[in-house]
């Protein structure tokens, strides 16, 4: 996810399996990471860009879930959060097609604008599948992905007995129970006042 993570934990259950917290930790994140990369292109969501067909396409749950929490924000937000922008973010150059030096002219921008729009995208859970209804729309699941993944991770950790942990996936922080004192777990933010709000 071309970022970090890391965890401490406090109390290790007695039913603990023998693989180490952080290596199922790391191998769950690689697999997430196959899911949801646009840089891969035998990735699920990789190829759901690559296919121009309408019709409905089976994908992991994983991803399913993902666009279903996406399409709930976009309509939330009126579309100001929307995962169908995978066209602008290559042209700029901030997607797996590579960085630019000069900004895209005008035509660039009006015609990877014309391939958006959350509204063009479908999502069913049961069973997961994604469609598509303009079969030259894109997704880039990126910005969620990586709180997905925190989510997930800790309820695999609570699953296996874990319940005193802080964890950290990219910045995406979850705190359970307390510290080996006893006392919560506190988390500072880097910098508060660097930046000042604009009125």
């Amino acid at each position: 996810m071309g970022t970090t993570w890391s965890i401490q934990l406090v109390n290790a259950p007695s039913q603990a399996s023998s693989a180490t917290p952080s290596s199922f930790i790391q191998a769950r994140l690689d697999e997430l990471e196959s899911l949801f990369t646009n840089w891969k292109p035998d990735s699920p969501v990789s190829r759901f860009n690559q296919s121009t067909s309408t019709d409905w396409q089976v994908v992991p749950k994983e991803l399913a879930e993902v666009v279903t929490q996406a399409q709930k924000l976009s309509q939330e937000t009126d579309g100001a959060f929307d995962i169908t922008l995978s066209p602008l973010i290559d042209l700029w150059g901030f997607g797996a097609k590579g960085r630019r030096v000069t900004p895209p002219d005008e035509a660039s921008i009006i015609h990877a604008q014309s391939q958006c729009g959350w509204q063009r995208l479908e999502v069913k859970l049961n069973p997961p599948q994604l469609r598509k209804t303009h079969p030259d729309l894109q997704i880039n699941v990126s910005a969620l992905v990586e709180g997905y993944a925190a989510d997930d991770i800790v309820r695999k950790l609570e699953a296996a007995g874990y319940h005193d942990f802080l964890l950290d996936v990219g910045g995406e922080l979850v705190a359970r129970g307390n510290k080996t004192d006893g006392t919560p777990w506190q988390v500072g933010i880097q910098q508060p006042n660097a930046v000042k709000a604009r009125r």
